[in-house]
């Protein structure tokens, strides 16, 4: 009986700690994922919200089209900083880098913005 109790209690701790963690302490996908759910709450309405960890370029960064929303550490084994974004018609951002899910999390209105995974670009008002 007692060893149920202490195997229990091991694992109410676990469940703490996993509830605890920092999102940069989280496998690099899922901090990505959670930065793009934060800035969706803080940018509502924007065409898209972008996070993405590498070497990239936004057209049209006007105050209207384009803001910073974050710039944050990620990953539990090899910490990357990770620029997460808002973007609204039109604008443009393409990826230099890989655009796998260790790098790149996206929330998009598909009505106003396309996303090419060949290239790694996020167009939004543009053809």
């Amino acid at each position: 009986m007692l060893m149920l109790k202490l195997a229990s209690a091991f694992a109410l701790m676990g469940a703490t700690l996993a509830l605890n963690l920092d999102d940069a302490d989280l496998p690099r996908p899922l901090c990505l994922s959670n930065n793009v759910d934060k800035g969706r709450q803080r940018s509502r309405d924007a065409d898209a919200v972008i996070c993405y960890h590498g070497k990239y370029d936004v057209e049209n960064k006007s105050g209207d089209t384009f803001g910073i929303l974050s710039q944050t550490p990620c990953g539990n084994r090899d910490k990357v900083s990770v620029d997460c974004f808002w973007m609204n018609a039109p604008a443009f951002f393409m990826a230099y880098d890989d655009g796998g899910s260790d790098n790149l999390a996206y929330s998009i209105d598909t009505n106003k913005c396309k996303y090419d995974s060949y290239w790694r670009t996020i167009n939004c008002g543009g053809n």
